[in-house]
């Protein structure tokens, strides 16, 4: 369920990893294997972190190529100013662009996608990433992390996870709003 705290301008939205409405804000659909789960295997804030991975193996090697998306619900940003995405995320992979590449994608009608961060580049820990929604202020978005191997060598490494996923919103009138998915 959802917690809502008023303090001064500011309302928080946050997620309790007790119920599955956190999970059910976000669908899976994850090409043939199914990958993007919660863990608690690694996560950056505990306990636990969406992984695009093999839990059994801790890697993303099916023998195949393999991809997945993790997809908001329709996002409402209708009468705000601005709005921000901010999630923390460990990108383990075989290190080499083009391949096993992670994405972070906005669209407007959830069939069209802009590529709003992409990487290739494996961490040795937890990166912060901030990438501003403010020219979607005023409408309606979707917002998905896409993993994709492009191939089927080289996948037996870790993967991608993401913890800590929030949006934050200024209204008009100056009040922000804080939503919490991880």
């Amino acid at each position: 369920f959802f917690f809502f705290k008023q303090k001064t301008a500011y309302e928080i939205k946050e997620c309790d990893w007790s119920s599955d409405v956190c999970s059910s804000d976000l669908s899976n659909t994850a090409g043939e294997n199914g990958m993007w789960h919660i863990t608690d295997y690694k996560s950056s804030s505990p306990t636990h972190a969406w992984y695009y991975g093999l839990e059994n193996t801790k890697t993303y090697n099916t023998g195949s190529s393999n991809y997945g998306y993790l997809t908001s619900q329709e996002i409402d940003l209708t009468g705000l100013d601005n709005a921000s995405l901010e999630f923390k995320h460990c990108l383990t992979t075989e290190d080499y662009s083009p391949y096993d590449v992670a994405k972070v994608e906005i669209s407007e009608d959830g069939t069209t996608w802009v590529i709003m961060y992409q990487s290739t580049l494996s961490l040795t820990a937890w990166e912060d990433v901030l990438i501003e929604l403010s020219a979607y202020a005023g409408k309606k978005i979707f917002i998905r992390f896409y993993f994709n191997t492009l191939d089927s060598i080289y996948n037996s490494y870790e993967g991608w996870l993401i913890d800590d996923i929030k949006r934050s919103e200024e209204r008009r009138g100056g009040k922000e709003c804080r939503s919490r998915w991880s």
